[in-house]
């Protein structure tokens, strides 16, 4: 439906999906298919054309912001919200990668050892965008720490990882970010963090990783007010500022 927001393999190029079905259409008539099965699957050519054509107005009406459930609800009936999900969470990652600060953020996490990642996923009938520092510090695969923002869903977390496979290590991550300023102490009570609206009901929320990829995922989170690009953008660059601060004063261990 859209460009992807990762560089393609040499030799890859996009090809959106409605010029997929032209495509194919345009062989229907001269194969060798019963005339029965040319029906069919042209009939099934031009419903799969529709449903891309009104994806592309739906996301034009939309506009570039992230969908609520609510702008989302009406496609549910049809199976396609997951799709739209999937798309607005990469354009979501395209657009921060050309924001202006970008690529100057690059350039300066670099200087302390880090690379500055952006892109985008789907879980839990949710669009993921992650954008985050990441240091490797080990010849192991995806040995590393990280700081940065994920937005998944309406959520829009600050998270830090580290790898390791220390029973309090969970806990030492959320107290090393914490004494830094990156995660702060929400209001658990009138549910707020940064002064916006959560459902938190722990101080922080947390992923482990697998035996074969071990590792401590910490976050924090707030519900998105605004849900435009822009929006998520200016708190995404204030927030990345503030972690581009921090890169310097990181932990630099990774102990299995």
């Amino acid at each position: 439906m859209v460009p992807p927001s990762f560089a393609l393999p040499q030799g890859w190029s996009y090809l959106p999906f409605g010029q997929v079905i032209d495509h194919i259409a345009s062989f229907v008539p001269e194969s060798e298919l019963s005339s029965e099965d040319k029906a069919l699957t042209l009939r099934y050519c031009a419903e799969s054309k529709t449903l891309c054509d009104l994806l592309a107005a739906y996301d034009v009406n939309l506009g570039p912001k992230m969908p609520t459930w609510e702008e989302v609800l009406p496609l549910e009936e049809i199976r396609l919200s997951d799709i739209v999900h999937k798309f607005k969470a990469d354009q979501l990652a395209q657009y921060l990668q050309k924001e202006p600060w970008y690529s100057l953020y690059q350039q300066e996490a670099r200087k302390w050892g880090y690379l500055l990642w952006c892109g985008s996923g789907f879980s839990d009938k949710r669009g993921i965008v992650d954008i985050r520092f990441e240091k490797s510090l080990s010849k192991k695969p995806k040995m590393n720490i990280a700081i940065g923002l994920q937005i998944q869903g309406d959520q829009y977390r600050r998270i830090a990882q580290r790898c390791g496979r220390q029973a309090d290590l969970t806990q030492k991550v959320f107290d090393e970010f914490k004494e830094k300023g990156w995660f702060l102490t929400p209001d658990l009570e009138h549910k707020t963090w940064k002064d916006q609206q959560t459902s938190m009901s722990k101080i922080f929320g947390k992923y482990d990783g697998r035996a074969d990829y071990p590792y401590r995922f910490v976050y924090q989170y707030h519900f998105l007010q605004d849900h435009s690009f822009a929006a998520i953008a200016a708190e995404v660059k204030n927030d990345l500022q503030l972690a581009l601060l921090l890169l310097s004063k990181l932990p630099l261990d990774c102990r299995d």
